[in-house]
């Protein structure tokens, strides 16, 4: 089982994906039709991260 600042720390790397995937869209070097999936795919992840922490908004 993870610690709060482990799964704290997996987000903040998702979202480092997210911006280096942005730079290499911008530079040419990833097609940006693929983009849409990598945002909806890390995207989600962060969402059910934060679920298991608590702090999204969605309560099931």
């Amino acid at each position: 089982m993870k610690t709060r600042k482990e799964i704290k720390e997996e987000i903040e790397a998702i979202r480092r994906t997210i911006q280096n995937y942005r730079i290499e869209v911008k530079e040419g070097n990833f097609p940006k039709e693929r983009m849409r999936f990598v945002l909806l795919e890390n995207n989600s992840m962060i969402q059910a991260l934060k679920w298991v922490l608590g702090e999204n908004d969605r309560y099931d």
